[in-house]
């Protein structure tokens, strides 16, 4: 019975995970003046080709830890930055700890014209599960996984 409830807020906190980075990433549009810069994740330079495609350097600024999930490129069409595309199914956020950087490696969107790679980021909050789990069920989900930003690279020009 309890290991029965447990998995339902679990899969309850997953669906609302999913829906709140939904919900994130149709309100992201345009970055403001092509800043990829914000609070807690830079992009270092622009992107350098690799045999998997283009290979873009991040690095967290803050003092605490982000996790952070690459999206597909983001493609400008007549002057408009189409929808930001979040994986669909499950994925796993990569974690970057204070001043550490990675690597984001992503394909060359097949359709022409300027592209960019959207990289939703979070400082996910310091809670036990047992924390969570009550902020969950109390409605106070946002509480329970921190506040979600998006930052966007420098666009690539074919």
């Amino acid at each position: 019975m309890i290991a029965t409830l447990k998995t339902s807020a679990k899969h309850i906190c997953f669906g609302l995970l999913v829906l709140l980075i939904v919900l994130v990433g149709l309100r992201s549009g345009t970055s403001p003046r092509g800043s990829s810069t914000l609070a807690g994740l830079t992009f270092l330079g622009g992107p350098t080709p690799s045999t998997a495609g283009f290979a873009f350097t991040i690095t967290n600024v803050a003092t605490s830890p982000i996790a952070y999930l690459a999206c597909s490129p983001q493609v400008r069409s007549n002057g408009v930055w189409r929808d930001v595309q979040i994986p669909l199914g499950p994925f796993r956020m990569a974690r970057l700890t204070p001043r550490q950087t990675g690597v984001v490696v992503v394909a060359a969107p097949l359709s022409p014209g300027a592209w960019r790679v959207p990289v939703l980021w979070v400082n996910p909050p310091t809670l036990t599960i047992w924390q969570k789990l009550r902020l969950c069920l109390t409605g106070h989900f946002q509480q329970a996984n921190g506040d979600f930003y998006t930052n966007f690279s420098t666009q690539v020009l074919p």
